[in-house]
């Protein structure tokens, strides 16, 4: 069950002047389930902190190689769920990583990278 009810906004700046501090220090599913965060809160009116996105886009660049299938599509969906601009780079880096994937990509997975591919701004 989800709350639908947004979050404090001295705590969601709080929270995301860590993230864009430590952002260096996320790992692949962190990143991806952080911006999937994020792009749950639209819907709720919630301005987003660009800055904490810009951060997490970045540093995504150099994870792709580590990113799974669900880390892909999550952070795929998030981004474009936010209508948010996917740096160049980390939409090559991110695209790279699923061409090696694509041969053990689940349905679902292959559905929302393509669904979240159609809706993404470079």
């Amino acid at each position: 069950a989800r709350l639908r009810i947004p979050p404090n906004p001295d705590l969601l700046l709080a929270l995301s002047t860590r993230a864009i501090f430590i952002a260096h220090e996320f790992q692949p599913q962190m990143l991806a389930s952080s911006l999937w965060a994020l792009a749950t809160m639209v819907p709720l009116g919630v301005p987003l902190p660009r800055e904490m996105v810009q951060a997490l886009l970045l540093h995504s660049e150099h994870l792709a190689p580590q990113f799974e299938q669900q880390d892909i599509s999550n952070m795929c969906w998030a981004v474009a769920t936010m209508k948010q601009k996917m740096p160049l780079q980390v939409l090559e880096a991110l695209m790279l990583r699923t061409i090696t994937l694509a041969d053990s990509l689940s349905p679902q997975g292959l559905a929302n990278i393509m669904w979240s591919l159609a809706t993404l701004r470079a």
